[in-house]
């Protein structure tokens, strides 16, 4: 269960990091800096 809970999150963040990466501009990206997803720094 645990598995497979953090396989779909892990799944969702890098489906929607490589949306928006390819989406828009790296350096815009980096710049900008992810505010939807900062678990860490949150």
């Amino acid at each position: 269960m645990s598995e497979v809970s953090a396989g779909s999150f892990v799944r969702d963040f890098f489906d929607a990091f490589c949306r928006a990466d390819f989406a828009k501009p790296r350096q815009d990206f980096r710049d900008r800096a992810p505010a939807p997803f900062t678990p860490a720094e949150r």
